[in-house]
């Protein structure tokens, strides 16, 4: 079993294997089978739906599209899917933000009240779709064909409506009963490399009137703009700003996170140190400085204690997956 890293293919070392399952991109150029240990169990027949969460930026839409299209290509006929992305399901809502499109633009420039607004609306349309599912999952258990359901919540902060949405699920699926349980959670973590990213990318989208711009650079990225160069025309502003962003936000962006996620850790362990001392140098981080490292190690140790303690999740039922890019783009999937 191989995977590649950054272009080259290596074997991946037996503690790997031990530590890790590993998943490329759920399906290879050919389409072949690789350690798929989401999809195995999957396979089984049991596991009848795969709840993802986490921060935006954590491959939440990109893990449940390459495993939507994997079941629905290796099973045809045997395994229905349907599959609630965030954008998406915001898109069929009666909010006007959300119908014009702006839900897809701009998600990642909402505050936490938005995300709250928002993530209320969302977990709404989800938990009656659910509802409405949950009869036919019943009707199909002895049938060939058979219903998988998968769906993404955006957990943002502490009193985000996504998480309080995934502790509800978690109580009435009664997850702790992992030989009984349908569903399987998926904790993501995002890379720092990652959103590193997908942050260059996001200027790309910005309206160029100087306002907006403004607001959206101290909103977000914590950037105070005290001007724009006024010797440039309105394509040439937008150019500038993009420039400014992707220098600057990145590393902003992180300093912020690092300090929301070591905040976050402090309230809920006194024994930050010694456990952080214990954690493990998660894959795909050599190459990184100093505090992407600990924060992403911060986010990776958090969410292990909200999966475990604060669901009280069996490992076979709540798992922590990390999406760490190499130079190429490529993502690998690590579940633990």
């Amino acid at each position: 079993m191989a995977r590649m890293e950054a272009g080259v293919s290596r074997e991946v070392s037996q503690e790997e294997k031990e530590r890790f399952g590993v998943l490329f991109n759920l399906v290879d150029i050919k389409g072949t089978k690789i350690a798929l240990k989401l999809v195995e169990k999957i396979e089984t027949g049991r596991i009848r739906r795969v709840i993802v969460f986490g921060e935006p930026g954590a491959g939440k839409t990109t893990l449940l599209q390459q495993l939507d299209y994997y079941l629905r290509s290796k099973f045809r006929d045997g395994i229905e899917t349907s599959i609630f992305l965030f954008d998406h399901v915001l898109a069929f809502t009666e909010m006007p933000e959300a119908q014009d499109g702006l839900g897809m633009r701009y998600r990642t420039f909402w505050d936490e009240d938005e995300w709250n607004r928002f993530s209320k609306v969302y977990e709404d349309a989800l938990q009656n779709d659910w509802e409405s599912l949950r009869g036919q999952i019943g009707n199909t258990r002895n049938l060939p064909t058979r219903l998988v359901q998968m769906a993404e919540l955006v957990v943002l902060g502490q009193k985000n409506r996504g998480r309080s949405a995934v502790e509800k699920l978690a109580r009435e699926i009664n997850l702790q009963q992992p030989e009984t349980a349908d569903t399987i959670f998926l904790a993501l973590v995002a890379h720092p490399k990652t959103q590193l990213m997908t942050v260059d990318i996001r200027p790309q989208v910005l309206a160029t009137e100087d306002s907006k711009v403004i607001d959206t650079l101290q909103r977000f990225y914590r950037i105070r703009v005290n001007f724009i160069r006024s010797d440039l025309d309105q394509e040439g502003k937008g150019r500038f700003i993009k420039q400014v962003v992707s220098r600057s936000a990145p590393n902003a962006g992180i300093v912020t996170l690092h300090k929301e996620n070591i905040a976050v850790t402090r309230e809920i362990a006194f024994q930050l140190k010694a456990e952080f001392n214990r954690l493990p140098i998660l894959p795909g981080e050599d190459n990184l400085d100093l505090e992407p490292r600990i924060a992403y190690r911060l986010k990776a140790f958090y969410a292990d204690w909200f999966m475990s303690v604060k669901l009280g999740l069996d490992k076979n039922v709540g798992w922590v997956g990390f999406n760490p890019h190499d130079e190429e783009g490529v993502v690998d999937w690590y579940f633990r």
